[in-house]
């Protein structure tokens, strides 16, 4: 049985744009007190599918991305202003773990406090 054409692509590692896509969808959806079965029913998207998206496992396409967000009662570009808002935290949050692997795993605070 094939995909439907709007149900997006799998990929083997997790890109951090499928991330914060599915981190926002997981707070729209908690903060709505919806589970993902009502979800689902609302949209017509597989539960399963769901899940997958909330985990950064799938990359949806455009139509299931707009019954997404009509069904949370949002509109695209809120929902995607909070996307961006994500990745941007998940880049520096990356950021900053680089560098304190770079300063042997002690941050600048950590130096100080041991002068």
């Amino acid at each position: 049985m094939g995909k439907r054409k709007d149900e997006g692509t799998s990929t083997q590692t997790k890109q951090p744009e499928q991330v914060a896509f599915g981190v926002v969808l997981h707070r729209y959806r908690t903060v709505r007190e919806m589970t993902q079965e009502q979800l689902s029913w609302g949209t017509g998207v597989d539960r399963k599918y769901i899940s997958r998206l909330e985990h950064g496992h799938m990359e949806p396409g455009l139509g299931t991305i707009l019954k997404l967000v009509q069904a949370l009662n949002v509109t695209l570009g809120a929902f995607m202003a909070e996307v961006e808002e994500e990745l941007a935290k998940q880049r520096l949050r990356a950021r900053r773990a680089r560098s304190v692997v770079r300063e042997g795993g002690h941050t600048a605070t950590d130096r100080s406090a041991k002068k």
